[in-house]
């Protein structure tokens, strides 16, 4: 009886409720198979019990859609993937933004065909009414009647309101009917932000539309290689109008409204630049055409063009069976100055002053996410890596033992706190990093800057980065604050530094973190690492001024830390320290060292005359040990140098002989 009463509670919940249980797959997508699944999906987002960023994707063409996904209050953010199936709309709108998609945020709608009808007032649009954030609409189609009485409206966006969205393949060969002003075939209007048009096509036809642009009507836009049958009533021209001859063009020649056209292909797939390894570069061009994609080798070939060294080069798309002419697009191949392949096994040399320049101006075009730099010199450098927030260094860097001797200089003044001028902050080698490593490097010299984050290693970090058996022994000058040794803002980053050491000086500055300057979000990680710097400033935090950072296994000199351990001179030169440091690991997996010539812990790979030796011993040649010009010193077995005569019992090296001391 209660197991009766309990099925019938339950059907009754569902009920009440209107929920329709809806498919997912084992990434948690949406499977959108039906009408009733589109309706119960866009019912979950209205009413909140499925997230506004859920993905979800169409299994089937949907015969009949009449609600909308997204509204003004509930915005949808997912990622909608069509799989390049069709829905048929019949969608009324009773205010604005009436559309398929009535308001996105920050959302991705691809591969998707509309056909139907569409009607509303204000941002009424064949596919997506409004957006707002950074969203993109990729490789759609919409062949359905959109019909609107108010402005702003659009055959595939109405209104992309302030955002920075991106329409790249879309196509639109409906109908606009009405009274609406401000209509434009691919997108309507925007008051802000900027709307990227590329590749995109207008086939449509249009009543009653006193303003129209069949690209764009606004003027917040970047357009590029788009196409259009309608010319123009208002606005620019965003395109190249197509006709019967597209000369330059791979194009299938349609009838449209009784006259023939060379209806051109889209072409995506192609970077105005690449950078050269040794390799021929052949990027391989993505063609379709009004929607769907063509296959090589039967509706086109490629060919290429001075693609095996630096220069001008060039990918040829040449039409076959149905379609026909000559596409030809230009692009440059790029050296970095640098020899190698950018791989974990031939990493891109740095091997000279000059490399480092070559390298540093590189960045700003070339992506190196995945890439791998390697120094294989001490070298000298006046500019830092990553110069802009846009453009940070994205690899692994490693400095192979060897020494950077700065000499960086800058008169910005930014705060990076009340402004958006991040540009202007953070002065260090590498300005900006985002997803990197940077390893076995030491920096020497001086970093002089007059703004905030100014850094030994890093300026600013973004997202996961990881920085080890790195040392800083420069002097970072500065007027500013939140100033750090290693990091000056760690930003909203989660960045790892382990098993670092500064021991360089910090002049001037306020809000002084030496391992960490300062950030406003995401996590740091400080572990095995030593501070045993000098400041002029009587305030420091040894390792974070601030920001939420996880500390592991430190010792630090100057300040106080409660997290982690105070370093004495006894402990530095007696090798506590550092085999605190090492924290277990031995041999070739201890990277910790004590230093046979400052008779302090330094990271092994940095003691020059370790000659590879993992164990932490002194080289002797011919019987005697290298005593530093001091008779009397002392040194333990394993070479390291000692204040004077041990107390404690054992075998102790004295004037290149052993000693028993009992």
């Amino acid at each position: 009886m209660k197991t009766r009463r309990f099925i019938i509670s339950v059907i009754a919940l569902i009920c009440t409720l209107g929920v329709k249980a809806i498919e997912q797959d084992t990434d948690g997508t949406y499977l959108i198979g039906s009408t009733d699944d589109w309706n119960a999906f866009a019912s979950g987002i209205s009413n909140g019990t499925i997230p506004a960023t859920a993905n979800a994707m169409l299994t089937t063409d949907i015969a009949v859609v009449t609600t909308m996904i997204g509204s003004e209050s509930k915005k949808y953010a997912g990622v909608f993937d069509g799989y390049n199936h069709t829905i048929t709309a019949n969608i009324t709108g009773t205010s604005k933004h009436a559309a398929p998609f009535c308001y996105l945020n920050g959302a991705t709608i691809k591969n998707i065909k509309v056909e139907g009808n569409v009607s509303g007032g204000i941002h009424c649009a064949g596919l997506v009414g409004a957006i707002d954030g950074s969203g993109l609409i990729s490789n759609v189609v919409v062949s359905a009647t959109v019909t609107t009485t108010g402005s702003h409206c659009g055959g595939v966006l109405g209104h992309a309101q302030s955002s920075y969205t991106t329409m790249n393949g879309c196509v639109f060969n409906g109908i606009i009917n009405g009274s609406g002003s401000t209509v434009g075939a691919i997108c309507g209007w925007n008051h802000g932000g900027l709307t990227t048009i590329n590749n995109c096509m207008e086939l449509g036809s249009y009543t009653n539309c006193s303003t129209f642009n069949p690209i764009f009507c606004g003027s917040n836009v970047s357009a590029s290689n788009s196409y259009y049958l309608t010319p123009k009533n208002y606005g620019n021209n965003y395109g190249t109008q197509i006709s019967s001859s597209m000369p330059g063009e791979v194009y299938q020649q349609m009838e449209i409204s009784g006259n023939t056209y060379s209806v051109p292909v889209l072409v995506d797939g192609i970077d105005s630049k690449y950078y050269f390894s040794g390799d021929a570069v052949c990027p391989e061009p993505v063609v379709s055409f009004i929607g769907t994609t063509l296959i090589k080798g039967t509706d086109y070939t490629v060919s290429y063009n001075n693609n095996t060294s630096i220069g001008s080069a060039s990918v040829i798309i040449t039409g076959k069976g149905s379609y026909s002419g000559t596409k030809t697009i230009n692009f440059k191949i790029i050296g970095i100055g640098l020899s190698g392949k950018g791989t974990e096994a031939s990493p891109y040399l740095i091997s000279s002053d000059d490399d480092w320049t070559s390298f540093v101006a590189s960045i700003d075009d070339f992506n190196y996410s995945g890439k791998h730099v390697k120094l294989t010199t001490d070298i000298n450098i006046t500019s830092f890596a990553g110069m802009r927030d846009d453009r940070p260094f994205s690899g692994t860097f490693d400095g192979g033992g060897h020494t950077m001797t700065a000499n960086i200089v800058s008169t910005a003044t930014g705060d990076g706190l009340s402004s958006n001028n991040l540009n202007d902050v953070g002065i260090a080698p590498f300005h900006f990093i985002k997803d990197a490593t940077i390893k076995n490097v030491r920096i020497a010299g001086t970093i002089n800057a007059k703004s905030n984050h100014a850094a030994g290693l890093v300026g600013i970090a973004y997202e996961t980065n990881t920085i080890s058996d790195c040392v800083v022994n420069a002097t970072i000058t500065t007027t500013a604050g939140y100033v750090g040794g290693i990091i000056g803002h760690g930003y909203t980053s989660t960045t790892t530094i382990k098993d670092c050491l500064f021991n360089g000086r910090i002049e001037g500055g306020t809000y002084i973190g030496v391992f960490w300057g300062h950030s406003h979000g995401g996590v740091g990680y400080i572990i095995n690492c030593l501070e045993n710097g000098t400041y002029s400033y009587g305030s420091i935090a040894p390792f974070n001024y601030d920001g939420n950072v996880n500390l592991t296994n430190n010792y630090y000199v100057t300040g106080s830390d409660s997290k982690s351990t105070k370093a004495t001179a006894e402990t530095l030169a007696d090798g506590t320290v550092t085999n605190a440091l090492n924290n277990g690991r031995t041999g070739d997996n201890a990277p910790w060292i004590q230093d046979p010539v400052t008779n302090l812990p330094m990271l092994k790979i940095f003691v020059s005359n370790n000659s590879g030796i993992s164990t932490g011993f002194i080289p002797i040649e011919n019987g005697k040990l290298e005593m530093e010009n001091e008779a009397n010193g002392w040194y333990s077995i394993s070479g390291q140098k000692l204040k004077g005569k041990p107390a404690a019992k054992g075998i102790y090296i004295r004037n290149g002989k052993k000693v028993i001391i009992n």
